[in-house]
């Protein structure tokens, strides 16, 4: 155990263990992304909440998904609300400041979506773990 006088410090092979696994998650995420029916019925509520403020998928330049279910003769994702919801409100700002739909961009939308919800906590926990590691443990190579 690390004592009061002596402060906490990350080691270099620790910090590049971190770096190396965040840069990983980076090329994994921005090469070859292949957006399934899971991702998509997401993808297009986020846009109809930005773009028309409705839930439906009618009208969606972006095409339909086969992830969809038929309620009162409209279309609308068959995934739970919550994380559609989180995702708009993240998209929110980014089509405020760019101007730019999400129809007219959506890869650059769906890039950012998943760099600030899975790649930013990603890296946190790794960061936060390494440190709690830290506490816990005598080896100087921690």
């Amino acid at each position: 155990m690390n004592d009061a006088s002596q402060p906490t410090r990350v080691s270099t092979s620790a910090r590049m263990i971190v770096l190396l696994a965040a840069l990983t998650l980076l090329v994994f995420t921005f090469t070859k992304h292949r957006a399934g029916a899971n991702v998509l019925s997401r993808f297009i509520t986020v846009e109809r909440l930005i773009e028309a403020g409705t839930w439906s998928h009618d009208g969606s330049p972006l095409g339909g998904s086969v992830d969809a279910v038929q309620v009162d003769g409209r279309m609308y994702s068959s995934k739970p609300p919550t994380y559609s919801l989180l995702l708009a409100i993240t998209a929110w700002p980014l089509r405020w400041i760019s101007g730019t739909p999400i129809d007219k961009a959506p890869r650059a939308y769906l890039h950012a979506l998943v760099f600030i919800h899975q790649v930013v906590p990603y890296v946190l926990l790794l960061y936060l773990g390494l440190r709690w590691i830290e506490t816990k443990s005598d080896d100087r190579w921690l």
